[in-house]
């Protein structure tokens, strides 16, 4: 009896060992599935930041000549603005002289008269 127990139990302790064998080997498996899905979702995560890099740089493109050409465009307008001034600065400039000239004329006639009726009274 002693020896059929003693057998038993060996014979429990070796299907243990082949379930814990099973199992070690399972564990060691996993770290290396694990390891080959980091890889490659690490791969994919890097090929996706150089997608976005490549779309970034060409947005960047895209906006440097938007706003080079809106440049052109407000120059244009500053241009055309600075020539509206002058414009202006020449029609006051025409309306002045004109404005001075009948001041000048105005004053002249009425000094005229001043001077008539100051003849004429003495």
């Amino acid at each position: 009896m002693a020896t059929d127990a003693l057998e038993v139990r060996m014979a429990r302790l070796e299907g243990s060992y082949e379930q814990l064998d099973k199992r070690l080997g399972d564990l060691s498996a996993d770290p290396q599935a694990l390891r080959a899905e980091f890889r490659t979702e690490i791969q994919a995560v890097r090929a996706e930041l150089q997608n976005l890099r490549t779309e970034f740089r060409s947005e960047l493109q895209n906006l440097r000549a938007e706003f080079r050409s809106d440049i052109h465009g407000v120059r244009g307008e500053i241009q055309a603005v600075r020539g509206e001034i002058q414009a202006v600065r020449a029609e006051m400039g025409r309306l002045f002289y004109w404005l001075m000239g009948t001041f000048l004329t105005v004053l002249v006639g009425t000094g005229g008269t001043l001077v008539t009726v100051l003849l004429r009274t003495r």
